[in-house]
């Protein structure tokens, strides 16, 4: 059977993620309320590290420019986990089931997040190497679809209330991560140090966008290593600064929403964005159309994705409530999106299997003859199974290369090519 993540549009971000955060700041809201008695009475939330006051070294992937970290729940075997700044931690619904955890009460959250309900899991303990969270409170829902996004199978998100409790040091040049201790951490780098304003627990930032023949403006935009793409603004904001001026080169896409009811965009390329003193030139923004009472992102200006987070070295220092980069190796690389107009998920239980979940019209793909549903078996003469969904998804980024594919169309078997061009 297929996991069918239909619309999960891999161009800018996951919306189906993003709407996931969301609902994670309602459930994280609604669930303190309806537990505070309980959680007066339990033992309070805390941490050990395994030597010291800091856990050291502890590696991470990075696929579609999300952050994936393995972790232990209740000393399970490793799991794989999303590494988030903004969210409530999260477990997934069956994962939790298969681990024996006891899941707790429903709340049922707006129509945003398609009436999924939501449980609760208490006294959780998280550990990563060198550092374990105790006692930690965390939402569960049904997350099976961010593997078929992924390739890989992924058991929840670590978010906001692991990060809050340290000094998180996420390196993406070295794909590494430190944690201290808060009260013990110094800073002694020529990072640049930037401010951070906290809305309902996340993490915002200041950000200035320039775009072609209009002045530069400002806005605050939530901190979030758990969005794919560059920047994604509010509609509000485009409109008082008159942001869209021509929709000329840019593109009608979908950044969020359920199946049923999906937050258009226009995606297209800016003169650039600056966090800090460092400016992202010509990248590719998403401008929500939906009005601002549905917007996705309600607070804020909008949300600045791992696009551009993954060319520095963050310091997450919450306590202090200030974030510090440093540029690395990737600072000056191009922003580049999918060339071929195919949009691929694993499926199958080893995940092995790339289904077409959609094809973008008047692209490569489109003109190739390409149809949701077909099932790609073999890419420039290597066979899928052979290859991480990361590196199909970066060699489908190399504009003006040619790109065999063999694929199954019901009982046919069939071959196309497709010549990559920038679609944005």
């Amino acid at each position: 059977m297929k996991s069918n993540p239909k619309r999960t549009a891999l161009t800018g971000a996951f919306p189906l993620l993003v709407i996931l955060l969301i609902v994670a700041h309602v459930f994280g809201q609604e669930s303190v309320r309806d537990s505070s008695d309980k959680t007066s009475r339990s033992s309070r939330p805390g941490y050990r590290f395994a030597s010291g006051t800091s856990a050291l070294g502890i590696p991470f992937e990075l696929s579609s420019n999300f952050v994936l970290v393995q972790a232990r729940v209740n000393k399970s075997r490793p799991l794989w986990f999303i590494f988030s700044t903004a969210s409530t931690s999260i477990i997934d619904l069956g994962t939790a089931k298969q681990l024996g955890l006891p899941v707790e009460g429903n709340i049922k959250p707006s129509s945003t997040g398609g009436g999924a309900e939501m449980r609760l899991i208490h006294g959780i303990s998280l550990e990563l190497p060198g550092v374990t969270t105790l006692n930690q409170r965390v939402a569960t829902l049904p997350l099976n679809f961010l593997s078929s996004i992924l390739g890989q199978p992924i058991a929840g998100i670590i978010g906001y209330d692991f990060v809050r409790q340290f000094v998180v040091d996420l390196n993406y040049g070295t794909r590494k991560i430190n944690v201290y201790a808060a009260p013990t951490f110094r800073y002694s780098g020529s990072g640049e140090v930037l401010p951070l304003k906290f809305i309902e627990q996340a993490p915002f930032v200041g950000v200035k966008i320039t775009m072609e023949g209009q002045d530069t403006v400002a806005g605050t935009f939530e901190l979030e290593t758990a969005d794919t793409g560059v920047l994604q603004v509010e509609r509000s904001f485009t409109e008082a600064h008159q942001l869209v001026k021509s929709a000329k080169g840019f593109r009608l896409g979908n950044a969020g929403g359920s199946e049923e009811g999906l937050t258009r965009t226009l995606q297209g390329r800016v003169r650039n964005i600056t966090l800090g003193r460092y400016e992202i030139n010509n990248p590719i923004v998403s401008f929500l159309q939906a009005d601002a009472g549905k917007d996705a992102q309600a607070n804020g200006d909008g949300q600045l994705g791992g696009e551009v987070l993954r060319r520095f070295r963050l310091i997450l220092d919450y306590t202090r409530q200030r974030i510090i980069i440093e540029p690395n190796q990737h600072l000056t690389e191009a922003v580049e999106a999918d060339m071929s107009g195919i949009e691929l998920v694993a499926e199958g239980e080893d995940l092995r299997a790339l289904t077409i979940n959609e094809v973008v019209p008047n692209s490569p793909a489109s003109e190739a003859g390409l149809k949701e549903e077909d099932e790609v078996t073999i890419i420039n003469g290597q066979r899928v199974s052979d290859l991480s969904l990361e590196q199909i998804r970066q060699s489908l980024k190399q504009e003006g290369q040619e790109v065999a594919l063999t694929f199954k169309r019901g009982t046919q078997t069939l071959q196309a090519k497709l010549r990559l061009r920038r679609l944005i």
